[in-house]
């Protein structure tokens, strides 16, 4: 592996480190960003397979984006590409923060997003304070998604946003994550197969007025378990499902605490 530190990286939260951390994720090595805050102004970008990017923990490793920021701040494969054509990529242990005060929701900001990528690993990593998704999986899949918070977004927490009944979300765990205060949903799931949603909270959800802690949605709704989750004082609804063309096969809800 390599430090972002090797590579001029500061870590004060002041000093602009975008170029410094891109540098050494472009080594295609595996990344470790020691204890600080890491400002960075645009996008950081992994464009090769079996990336790793990994802090000491989601609360003293920090990459932070400006006051009310308006662009993704790490972003996994590229715009218009084919399905699994990045992969194997492991984030762990630290937090992105996008820094949102009172800027309106905005769809373009994302605190990560994955592009066609497949067998992504997500374990322990922090993503707050965006103007739209705290994360955003457009298609894809075979990934994991465990013991990560995703708190305090415009839009949604999670978007697992697949772009059609074919190119789908596909096989894809999220567990023991923590998703609350987020303006619309808390985990919302569009064209998909095999998902299981298990062991998460979701809670405070719709602090817009409106919204769900779950929201299914698209032309094909295949093979969900959502199962052992605590979903509470969400507004307007804990389940939302909206389905289309091809409709509901393989929906399994049960075993959830809902309250408030």
């Amino acid at each position: 592996y390599v430090s972002v530190k090797d590579f001029g990286a500061v870590g004060d939260g002041v000093a602009d480190d975008t170029v410094a951390i891109q540098a050494a994720i472009d080594t295609e090595r595996g990344v470790f960003l020691p204890k600080g805050t890491y400002l960075v102004t645009s996008s950081l970008d992994i464009t090769y397979n079996g990336a790793r990017l990994y802090g000491e923990d989601q609360y003293d490793t920090i990459i932070k984006a400006p006051t009310n920021s308006d662009f993704t701040i790490l972003k996994i494969g590229v715009a218009g590409g084919t399905y699994g054509q990045y992969g194997n990529v492991t984030l762990d242990n630290f937090r992105i923060d996008g820094s949102r005060s009172s800027g309106s929701p905005s769809t373009n900001s994302k605190g990560i997003e994955t592009l066609w990528a497949a067998h992504i690993r997500m374990n322990n990593v922090r993503v707050t304070n965006t103007r739209g998704y705290g994360v955003e999986f457009y298609t894809g899949g075979y990934s994991s998604i465990t013991n990560c918070n995703f708190t305090a977004h415009g839009i949604t927490g999670l978007y697992l946003n697949g772009v059609s009944a074919t190119d789908a979300i596909t096989s894809t765990l999220v567990q023991s994550c923590q998703i609350s205060s987020n303006g619309t949903y808390g985990i919302h799931a569009k064209n998909f197969f095999n998902i299981t949603l298990d062991a998460n909270i979701i809670e405070d959800i719709g602090t817009g007025g409106v919204g769900a802690a779950i929201k299914l949605e698209g032309a094909a709704l295949r093979n969900m378990s959502i199962i052992h989750n605590y979903l509470e004082a969400n507004n307007d609804a804990a389940y939302d499902i909206d389905a289309g063309s091809v409709g509901i096969q393989g929906l399994s809800i049960q075993d959830n605490w809902l309250a408030g």
